[in-house]
């Protein structure tokens, strides 16, 4: 594996550059242009294999090239890491719907439907309570009715049967009933 941070450090070491080659008839220099006057950095002496010009722009142009590695490679990494995080929570998340669980404990849609069935059952038995009481209601009415009371008591009584009516419509609607 390649040490990004000891490239790093002697990178940051470096002259800061730019960097150029000029062509020199004993062979190639290569200067950093930072100041006023150019540093040497390298000199290339003319050679049989005649490469030094491809050396010293290669030499010249790892100011900015390393630079701009070494900030790809950092951010290679930190995807890496990120594909990594995300693998081990896809695994997660197919433990979940495979099986049910994770680390023992019930699954998320489990819950939710588990959930969902209490709150069914407490509000249909709260809506069948309702439903007796204005039953009862209906009865009372209908006894005063019977009875003969005042007016006033018998428009009390029409009241109520029309919030029963209302009520029973509404568990119809919740129930599923037509």
């Amino acid at each position: 594996m390649i040490d990004l941070k000891a490239i790093k450090e002697r990178e940051s070491k470096a002259t800061p550059g730019p960097w150029i080659s000029i062509f020199g008839l004993d062979g190639r220099t290569v200067y950093d242009m930072s100041g006023e006057k150019g540093i040497v950095i390298a000199k290339l002496r003319k050679t049989k294999r005649e490469k030094e010009h491809q050396n010293a722009e290669f030499i010249a142009h790892a100011r900015d090239d390393i630079p701009a590695l070494l900030e790809e490679a950092e951010e290679a990494e930190r995807l890496r890491a990120e594909v990594e995080r995300l693998t081990v929570e896809n695994a997660e998340y197919k433990n979940l719907i495979v099986n049910g669980t994770i680390a023992g404990k019930e699954s998320c849609a489990h819950g939710i439907v588990k959930r969902l069935t209490a709150d069914n059952a407490k509000l249909s038995a709260e809506l069948e309570a309702a439903v007796e009481m204005v039953k009862e209601k209906r009865r009372l009415n209908d006894h005063m009715t019977m009875s003969g009371l005042h007016r006033n008591d018998w428009s009390v009584g029409q009241h109520i049967e029309a919030q029963l009516l209302d009520i029973e419509s509404r568990l119809r609607g919740v129930k599923g009933e037509g």
